[in-house]
């Protein structure tokens, strides 16, 4: 959806199968209504897929949705978004904009994830790099529809990144 809205899309995933499907136009989730469609529109050019964070050291915005499973404690285990988190630390550059859309508790923005970027970035987030959030409303087969008719609901850590995510999903 972003990039049928005309920004270029670096989705990076860990599983190399996924990678190689999405840039052969081979739908991922075939329930998703219009998603081949919109494979076939935009694969190689507005969107690609890739293992390697390197390849988005270029990129402005960084939008994170990875799963957050629960242990058999029922505690959140957080390790996927650790590191998520800790590798777009690596490329992070001032001015970018990072944002959750993981649904996490209450605060995990503020607190873990922005030590987490901070302290392996270097820089201070909400003055350095730019940290919100927008909480995952969608579900497998009418997620594009939701994306597309239902307004997305950010928030920031601070007003500017705040904006800077509005402006994104805008």
């Amino acid at each position: 959806v972003i990039a049928d809205a005309g920004i270029k899309v670096i989705g990076i995933d860990t599983n190399e199968l996924h990678v190689s499907r999405i840039n052969s136009k081979i739908n991922p989730i075939p329930e998703e209504v219009g998603l081949q469609e919109l494979l076939n529109k935009h694969v190689p050019h507005q969107l690609r897929a890739t293992a390697s964070f390197d390849v988005a050291k270029n990129s402005e915005a960084y939008i994170v949705i990875v799963p957050l499973f629960i242990d058999k404690k029922n505690n959140p285990d957080f390790s996927k978004l650790q590191s998520a988190f800790t590798s777009i630390a690596q490329v992070l550059k001032k001015g970018d904009l990072v944002v959750l859309e993981t649904t996490v508790p209450p605060k995990t923005t503020e607190t873990l994830i922005k030590n987490i970027l901070e302290e392996n970035s270097g820089m201070l987030a909400g003055e350095d790099f730019y940290l919100a959030y927008s909480p995952e409303r969608i579900m497998t087969g009418y997620s594009i529809s939701r994306y597309k008719e239902y307004p997305k609901v950010v928030g920031g850590i601070n007003e500017v990144s705040t904006q800077k995510a509005y402006e994104l999903y805008s």
